[in-house]
């Protein structure tokens, strides 16, 4: 029976053939061909299933950009369902609605035979809207076998008219049939009210992004092995786009002699970029297009940004346009009031731009940084400053943001914003000097150097800059090179220079609470600590308050009170729960008064667990703040002594007291030191061997083992030379019990005292 079918339906599509020819239109076969699938290509299980579990829907809308897999997806579902699909991809002649109704005619006579009426009416070349549409009604109607008709390519279909037989086609469809729309942007239908009737299945370009199983089975096909973390580089690169995925794969596939990773994938001179430059940029409009290429430079967009940097109108428009039409835009937001260019897409723009005049690409930067520091958006405004050589009007947004960011402990974004600037003129300017001084400060390095530019720079400046000046005190009270008197002086003339809301008038608070503390001034020192985590609660900087807070604790230690200690030592690390600042040397009190606390409530492995940690952050505090370095050992010598190991208090309480040298008045802090001594000497000295035995040095070079730099140059970067590199990691391979490098960075990692 089948045969029979298939002869008379051969039978009908020759005679339609003839009849369509005889009006003086020849069809394009291959229109009517559904694509071939490539073998290897890469099977979307997935979504087939999820397609073919709504065949009840009766129109199916798949959009994406150029690549995205559409086709590919539609293709695949064909093989797996059991209905016929009659395949049409449209083109520009189609906007005529006689032809489009001709090549529909043409599609559904491979499933059924031809419908007379629709025949005559073509050849009569008759009225569209009031014959040639009734008549292909009917001929849908008549099709009584559930199939699939998919329209390819549907974005071409811009003209009202063929709208109109594309929602002809959605009417008269049997249950069981469905109407597959495959587009980049949808053409004109009614489509939301499809889907208020629940008539309609959305597939976007989120849809089709395929997942890391799906990438690396793409990058398989064609003979490239990629471990699992650059399959995911190169699924982060592309986002998921499919025709990225693949073309990636064929350039490392072709260079793999050369090429070790995907990460060394160039995308913007690669076929990726061939790919977008010939099957997006190539048909859009110039005028397009230059919005395209001259927005590139802002890594998020919005409508007047983009106004702004363009100096023009309705550029709102354009990026919902750009969204509709899915040409690689991202939105940011629920509102679509915020956008970014997909990862290749962009470095391809970029690529295009850099090839304008360097004062014109400067120009779109110092309008749109312009624009987003006359917003507030201050993070965003300095890298576009920064690309339009403005180093003056770049160093002084930077360093409205030093103060908060210090106070949060947010030290990485002014490195960051650091980098943008040349160390000349880091270090000739004193607002910069001033930022890459706190950096040095809070992340443990050498801070002598940008202080001196920063001294100098003061010294030149015109008018007095009370800011800087009280910036520069500070980074003297926190360093405390002459001493825990000289620190309060310098904390308390910071104090006096900014205003009580200012940021950094919690540091000086601070500060100056804890040399009246480290003096000897316990009654005077606990109600400034206290006043100052007020302030700092009152002017939200959590990072200072926590720090005065676990001050307050370690206090709480010494007097005995372990239930107010339990609570302070609780808050303070509250306060800094779920930041970044846990790990940053400046708040290691916060971690020690945690080591006593879980070691006096005999917690021990949360105890050792957590010095660990500490122990980490002691490590770099011994250049930049030798005081807290000395009180922070001294704190965890303690907590060693109650988890019972007098051998790493003894190595701890060495180390302290080497710091304390360079602050002779620090009388408090030395008179506890002085009563652990006497507490440590109480037990009978120790092998010295075990983890707990190592020294800060041995810990430091510990910290840089995993990165495979050489003992010469782990010795350059911590200034010491690589004989002695050499022998603090024998001394380390020695109390970890192994023999060689990678065995002490395995023993260390599994005990949790490096990252890897």
């Amino acid at each position: 029976m089948g045969d029979v079918t298939s002869s008379r339906a051969g039978r009908s599509r020759g005679r339609s053939l003839r009849l369509v020819r005889a009006t003086g239109f020849v069809p394009v076969e291959r229109l009517l061909q559904p694509p071939q699938l490539p073998a290897g290509v890469v099977l979307r299980g997935a979504l087939v299933d999820l397609i073919r579990e709504s065949s009840e829907v009766p129109v199916v809308l798949v959009t994406g950009p150029p690549g995205s897999g559409k086709t590919t997806l539609v293709a695949q579902w064909g093989d797996e369902d059991r209905r016929p699909f009659a395949w049409l991809t449209a083109d520009e002649s189609m906007n005529d609605p006689s032809i489009l109704v001709t090549y529909l005619m043409l599609a559904l006579q491979r499933l059924a035979d031809a419908d007379p009426g629709v025949l005559g009416a073509i050849a009569e070349q008759s009225a569209v809207p009031t014959v040639l549409l009734p008549r292909l009604g009917r001929m849908l109607t008549n099709v009584s076998d559930p199939f699939v008709l998919v329209i390819d390519n549907a974005e071409l279909l811009r003209a009202p008219d063929a709208a109109a037989v594309l929602s002809l086609a959605v009417e008269h469809l049997n249950p069981g049939s469905q109407l597959v729309v495959v587009a980049r942007t949808p053409p004109e239908l009614a489509w939301s009210q499809l889907r208020a009737q629940r008539r309609l299945l959305v597939l976007s370009s989120d849809d089709l992004r395929l997942t890391a199983a799906e990438t690396g089975a793409a990058v398989a096909a064609l003979g490239v092995r990629l471990p699992a973390e650059d399959i995911a580089t190169l699924l982060q690169r592309t986002e998921g786009w499919a025709a990225g995925i693949h073309l990636a794969a064929v350039s490392l596939a072709a260079g793999s002699a050369r090429r070790q990773s995907a990460a060394e994938l160039d995308a913007p001179e690669s076929v990726l970029a061939a790919y977008l430059r010939d099957e997006l940029l190539a048909d859009l409009p110039d005028d397009l297009r230059h919005f395209l290429i001259n927005t590139s430079m802002l890594t998020r967009m919005c409508g007047p940004l983009c106004d702004a940097t363009l100096r023009r109108r309705g550029s709102e428009q354009v990026l919902r346009g750009l969204e509709e039409a899915h040409l690689f835009l991202v939105p940011l937001d629920s509102e679509r009031q915020w956008y970014r260019y997909h990862h290749l897409f962009r470095e391809l723009l970029q690529k295009e731009l850099s090839r304008r005049r360097a004062r014109d690409v400067a120009a779109l930067h110092a309008r749109a940084g312009a624009w987003l520091a006359e917003q507030g958006d201050v993070a965003a405004a300095i890298p576009h400053v920064q690309a339009a050589g403005e180093v003056d009007r770049a160093a002084a947004l930077v360093w409205s943001q030093v103060g908060p960011c210090v106070t949060a402990g947010r030290i990485g974004e002014i490195e960051a914003w650091l980098e943008g600037f040349t160390a000349e003129e880091v270090t000739h300017h004193l607002k910069l000097a001033l930022a890459a001084a706190w950096c040095a400060m809070e992340d443990g390095r050498p801070v002598d150097h940008w202080i001196a530019a920063a001294e100098q720079g003061l010294r030149a400046a015109k008018p007095a800059d009370d800011d800087a000046e009280a910036s520069l005190a500070l980074l003297h009270a926190q360093r405390a090179r002459d001493g825990v008197a000289a620190m309060r002086t310098d904390a308390e003339r910071a104090a006096g220079l900014v205003a009580p809301g200012d940021p950094w008038r919690a540091v000086a608070d601070y500060l100056a609470a804890v040399g009246v503390l480290l003096a000897g001034d316990v009654d005077d020192g606990r109600p400034l600590l206290e006043r100052a985590a007020q302030l700092a609660a009152a002017i939200e900087t959590p990072y200072i308050q926590a720090q005065c807070i676990a001050q307050l604790a370690a206090l709480a230690v010494e007097s005995g009170d372990w239930t107010g200690m339990s609570d302070l030592a609780g808050t303070a690390g509250e306060l800094l729960r779920g930041s970044d600042t846990l790990d940053t040397p400046s708040v290691v009190v916060v971690h020690c008064v945690s080591v006593l606390l879980h070691a006096k409530q005999g917690q021990a492995q949360r105890a050792r667990r957590l010095t660990r940690r500490a122990m980490t952050l002691v490590t770099v505090l011994d250049q930049s703040q030798p005081w807290l370095a000395a009180q922070a050992r001294y704190l965890l010598a303690r907590g060693f002594l109650l988890l019972g190991d007098p051998a790493a208090a003894r190595v701890l309480l060495s180390e302290a007291q080497t710091q304390l040298h360079a602050l002779p008045d620090a009388r408090w802090l030395r008179t506890r030191l002085d009563s652990a001594w006497t507490h440590v000497e109480s037990f009978p000295l120790a092998t010295g061997v075990g983890p707990s035995a190592l020294t800060s040095a041995e810990l430091r070079v510990l910290q840089l083992l995993p990165t495979h730099l050489s003992f010469e140059e782990i010795g350059k970067r911590l200034s010491v030379s690589r004989n002695t590199v050499k022998t603090q990691a024998i001394a380390a391979y020695r109390k970890l019990g192994v023999s060689s490098r990678t065995e002490a960075v395995e023993r260390a990692t599994s005990l949790g005292m490096i990252q890897t």
